[in-house]
């Protein structure tokens, strides 16, 4: 070995400490700590984004399924026979929807049946300057600050004598 490559060859730390007959290892139990707690939290992390993506499943299939509840809702009013004028679906009579109550509403409508409270708004849009305004409501029950509500606007048309006025038809569906 010329003088060279002994100036440039470092001593092994380990070499006592690997032979054969020491019982002692290299590594000790406290450096398995740090990767059982990376895993430990990596698990965690795994199992909460699980749980989250979950839930946020339950809460779209939830959405859904309230939302076709309202359209539902809403087709079933725009043909509903006590309002409509003739077989007409979204053509209402104005004479029906002053007369209209929320007693007649819940006994063909009923909650219970539905699974779900409701508002029903009709909005006269027109702009007649002689003639009655048809804006009504009715709701079933108040909703919780904390219940989702949906809703659904279609146009509808009021028929008066022989004119017809524009309106909305804004259903509004909760659960309490």
């Amino acid at each position: 070995m010329n003088i060279h490559t002994k100036l440039f060859t470092l001593p092994n730390p380990f070499k006592n400490s690997m032979s054969k007959d020491r019982e002692e290892g290299i590594a000790g139990f406290f450096e398995d700590i740090p990767v059982l707690i990376v895993i430990t939290i990596a698990t965690g992390i795994f199992l909460f984004s699980l749980v989250h993506a979950y839930v946020a499943y339950l809460d779209q299939l939830e959405h859904q399924r309230m939302h076709e509840n309202a359209q539902r809702f809403c087709k079933s009013i725009r043909s509903y026979s006590d309002i409509i004028y003739t077989s007409e679906e979204g053509v209402f009579l104005g004479e029906k929807i002053t007369s209209l109550t929320i007693e007649a509403l819940e006994e063909d409508f009923s909650t219970r049946e539905l699974g779900y409270e409701y508002q029903v708004s009709i909005i006269d849009t027109s702009d007649y300057p002689n003639s009655v305004n048809y804006t009504r409501s009715y709701r079933t029950s108040n909703p919780m600050h904390t219940a989702s509500r949906y809703s659904v606007t279609t146009s509808v048309l009021i028929k008066e004598d022989d004119c017809y006025h524009a309106a909305q038809l804004i259903i509004t569906i909760w659960r309490q």
